[in-house]
């Protein structure tokens, strides 16, 4: 089982902003700005649920306690990114998942991984499944633009 201590400071920080990440991603990925509460909660809902159905898995525990400080932190980025386009910034976020991936595929066992690719997938979807693009949630639930971002992000996990 993979420990803290495997992990330099350096490494734990990238590896801990994942969810974060892939939350903030995933919300930003419909081209709006401001990511919908509802659509931040749902991702959060979904770390949370695959952190209490693995429970040995020592990576998603810390993961879900990093959440908040993660998805904060991509907020305070975002908000300073605001000159660039939605496009840019979820560009931009999907670099630092690619950092963090890399940096947790060399740490981490093949069935921690594995667990961890299952939430993070679960979350990305739950975002971008959370409202639809017509007023008041209606319409088109997923659209073009979000489904690119999960199947990077599949790649990425893979």
């Amino acid at each position: 089982m993979t420990t803290r201590e495997q992990f330099t400071d350096d490494e734990w920080q990238q590896a801990s902003a994942l969810p974060g990440l892939v939350v903030m991603a995933a919300s930003l990925s419909d081209g709006k700005m401001m990511p919908s509460i509802r659509e931040l909660q749902a991702g959060t809902e979904v770390l949370a649920a695959g952190a209490q159905k693995y429970p040995d898995n020592l990576l998603l525990q810390q993961l879900k306690e990093g959440m908040s400080a993660a998805k904060e932190e991509s907020s305070e980025e975002i908000q300073q990114d605001k000159a660039g386009s939605v496009a840019e910034v979820v560009e931009k976020l999907v670099e630092e998942i690619q950092e963090s991936v890399d940096v947790i595929k060399a740490k981490v066992t093949a069935d921690e991984f594995f667990q961890v690719r299952e939430v993070l997938e679960g979350a990305a979807s739950a975002v971008v499944e959370r409202i639809g693009s017509g007023f008041m949630g209606s319409g088109e639930k997923v659209s073009e633009s979000e489904k690119a971002f999960v199947e990077r992000l599949r790649t990425i996990l893979a």
